[in-house]
Protein backbone atom coordinates (compact mmCIF):
# COMPACT_ATOMS: atom_id res chain seq x y z
CA UNK A 1 0.00 0.00 0.00
CA UNK A 2 2.84 2.32 0.99
CA UNK A 3 4.88 1.64 -2.53
CA UNK A 4 1.12 2.57 -4.47
CA UNK A 5 0.74 5.81 -2.34
CA UNK A 6 4.36 7.18 -3.47
CA UNK A 7 3.84 6.00 -6.86
CA UNK A 8 0.56 8.07 -7.10
CA UNK A 9 2.09 10.53 -5.09
CA UNK A 10 4.58 10.78 -8.01
CA UNK A 11 2.62 11.00 -10.37
CA UNK A 12 -0.05 13.83 -9.82
CA UNK A 13 2.89 16.20 -8.14
CA UNK A 14 2.14 19.72 -9.79
CA UNK A 15 5.42 21.00 -7.56
CA UNK A 16 9.23 20.64 -8.76
CA UNK A 17 10.48 17.53 -7.48
CA UNK A 18 14.53 18.82 -6.85
CA UNK A 19 13.11 21.83 -4.42
CA UNK A 20 13.29 20.44 -0.59
CA UNK A 21 11.12 20.89 1.57
CA UNK A 22 11.51 21.08 5.14
CA UNK A 23 10.38 20.30 8.71
CA UNK A 24 11.12 21.69 11.63
CA UNK A 25 9.91 21.06 15.23
CA UNK A 26 7.93 18.84 13.85
CA UNK A 27 7.49 15.73 16.13
CA UNK A 28 5.99 12.67 14.58
CA UNK A 29 4.04 10.93 17.76
CA UNK A 30 3.20 7.23 16.66
CA UNK A 31 3.02 7.51 13.22
CA UNK A 32 1.60 4.34 11.36
CA UNK A 33 3.73 4.70 8.20
CA UNK A 34 7.43 6.21 7.48
CA UNK A 35 8.10 9.47 5.91
CA UNK A 36 8.71 9.54 1.96
CA UNK A 37 12.11 8.36 0.83
CA UNK A 38 14.24 9.64 -1.90
CA UNK A 39 14.14 12.73 -3.67
CA UNK A 40 10.69 13.68 -1.78
CA UNK A 41 11.71 13.14 1.63
CA UNK A 42 11.87 16.39 3.76
CA UNK A 43 14.74 17.58 5.68
CA UNK A 44 14.09 17.46 9.29
CA UNK A 45 15.42 19.92 12.05
CA UNK A 46 14.49 18.61 15.44
CA UNK A 47 11.24 17.01 14.41
CA UNK A 48 11.62 12.94 15.72
CA UNK A 49 9.68 10.30 15.20
CA UNK A 50 8.36 8.76 18.41
CA UNK A 51 7.39 5.12 19.20
CA UNK A 52 6.92 4.38 15.48
CA UNK A 53 4.03 1.93 14.95
CA UNK A 54 6.51 0.30 12.60
CA UNK A 55 9.65 -1.38 12.58
CA UNK A 56 11.91 1.32 11.02
CA UNK A 57 14.59 0.63 8.76
CA UNK A 58 17.08 3.28 10.09
CA UNK A 59 18.16 4.80 6.53
CA UNK A 60 16.31 7.82 6.91
CA UNK A 61 18.10 11.46 8.34
CA UNK A 62 14.95 10.86 10.60
CA UNK A 63 15.58 10.82 14.03
CA UNK A 64 13.94 8.08 15.52
CA UNK A 65 12.98 7.21 19.30
CA UNK A 66 12.08 3.80 19.49
CA UNK A 67 9.28 2.05 17.85
CA UNK A 68 6.39 -0.05 19.25
CA UNK A 69 7.01 -3.57 17.40
CA UNK A 70 10.94 -3.33 18.23
CA UNK A 71 10.58 -2.67 21.63
CA UNK A 72 8.26 -5.47 22.06
CA UNK A 73 10.76 -7.79 20.33
CA UNK A 74 13.39 -6.62 22.26
CA UNK A 75 11.33 -7.18 25.58
CA UNK A 76 11.01 -11.27 24.46
CA UNK A 77 6.93 -11.15 23.84
CA UNK A 78 5.76 -13.42 21.55
CA UNK A 79 4.22 -12.95 18.03
CA UNK A 80 1.21 -13.84 18.95
CA UNK A 81 1.17 -11.46 22.08
CA UNK A 82 2.49 -8.50 20.37
CA UNK A 83 -0.30 -8.92 17.55
CA UNK A 84 -2.28 -8.38 20.21
CA UNK A 85 -0.51 -5.36 21.89
CA UNK A 86 -0.25 -3.66 18.78
CA UNK A 87 -4.34 -4.36 18.32
CA UNK A 88 -5.03 -2.64 21.68
CA UNK A 89 -2.34 0.04 21.16
CA UNK A 90 -4.50 1.07 17.24
CA UNK A 91 -7.93 0.72 19.10
CA UNK A 92 -6.93 3.23 21.69
CA UNK A 93 -5.24 5.29 19.30
CA UNK A 94 -8.13 5.20 17.16
CA UNK A 95 -5.74 4.75 14.53
CA UNK A 96 -8.17 1.48 13.47
CA UNK A 97 -10.83 4.58 11.90
CA UNK A 98 -7.97 5.78 9.58
CA UNK A 99 -7.27 2.49 9.10
CA UNK A 100 -11.07 0.99 8.54
CA UNK A 101 -11.63 4.41 6.06
CA UNK A 102 -8.77 3.70 4.15
CA UNK A 103 -10.30 0.50 3.48
CA UNK A 104 -13.14 1.33 2.57
CA UNK A 105 -11.63 3.58 0.00
CA UNK A 106 -9.56 0.66 -1.09
CA UNK A 107 -13.09 -1.53 -1.39
CA UNK A 108 -14.65 0.93 -3.25
CA UNK A 109 -12.13 0.86 -5.99
CA UNK A 110 -12.36 -2.93 -6.42
CA UNK A 111 -8.83 -3.10 -5.22
CA UNK A 112 -9.77 -6.38 -3.03
CA UNK A 113 -10.82 -8.25 -6.09
CA UNK A 114 -7.96 -10.17 -7.23
CA UNK A 115 -8.45 -9.26 -11.37
CA UNK A 116 -8.12 -5.60 -10.34
CA UNK A 117 -6.17 -5.47 -7.50
CA UNK A 118 -3.18 -7.91 -8.64
CA UNK A 119 -2.30 -6.62 -11.86
CA UNK A 120 -2.04 -2.87 -10.37
CA UNK A 121 0.25 -4.17 -7.81
CA UNK A 122 2.13 -6.58 -10.47
CA UNK A 123 2.11 -3.47 -12.67
CA UNK A 124 3.27 -0.87 -9.59
CA UNK A 125 5.52 -2.81 -8.67
CA UNK A 126 7.48 -3.88 -11.54
CA UNK A 127 7.23 0.36 -12.58
CA UNK A 128 9.07 1.24 -9.26
CA UNK A 129 11.80 -1.13 -10.11
CA UNK A 130 12.35 -0.13 -13.48
CA UNK A 131 12.44 3.64 -12.39
CA UNK A 132 14.93 2.40 -9.57
CA UNK A 133 17.58 0.42 -11.74
CA UNK A 134 17.05 3.75 -14.11
CA UNK A 135 17.93 6.00 -11.50
CA UNK A 136 21.09 3.95 -10.80
CA UNK A 137 22.05 3.79 -14.15
CA UNK A 138 22.14 7.70 -14.50
CA UNK A 139 25.58 9.47 -15.00
CA UNK A 140 27.31 11.64 -12.84
CA UNK A 141 26.11 14.26 -15.00
CA UNK A 142 22.77 13.19 -15.19
CA UNK A 143 22.60 12.98 -11.62
CA UNK A 144 23.60 16.32 -11.64
CA UNK A 145 20.72 17.32 -14.15
CA UNK A 146 18.31 15.99 -12.26
CA UNK A 147 18.83 16.92 -8.86
CA UNK A 148 19.32 20.39 -9.83
CA UNK A 149 16.66 20.83 -12.68
CA UNK A 150 14.23 18.38 -12.05
CA UNK A 151 14.74 16.09 -15.29
CA UNK A 152 17.83 15.23 -17.76
CA UNK A 153 17.84 13.91 -20.82
CA UNK A 154 18.71 9.76 -21.27
CA UNK A 155 20.75 7.76 -23.41
CA UNK A 156 19.59 5.22 -25.84
CA UNK A 157 20.02 2.38 -23.88
CA UNK A 158 18.60 3.49 -20.88
CA UNK A 159 15.40 4.47 -22.67
CA UNK A 160 15.51 0.85 -23.72
CA UNK A 161 16.07 -0.67 -20.45
CA UNK A 162 13.16 1.03 -19.03
CA UNK A 163 11.26 0.40 -22.16
CA UNK A 164 12.05 -3.43 -21.53
CA UNK A 165 11.59 -3.46 -17.82
CA UNK A 166 8.43 -2.34 -18.05
CA UNK A 167 7.01 -4.73 -20.42
CA UNK A 168 8.40 -7.87 -18.28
Amino acid sequence: MHESMKLLGRLTSTTNNSEPFYRALSPRFMPLMPLNEGKRQPETYLSPTIMAMYDEPNKTNEISIGNVPGILRTLGISQKDRNKIMQTVLDISGSNVQIDEALKIYETLGMFDEDVAEPLLNATERIMGAFKKLEKSLFPDQKFLYDNRGFAFLKKHQMENLLRDQRK
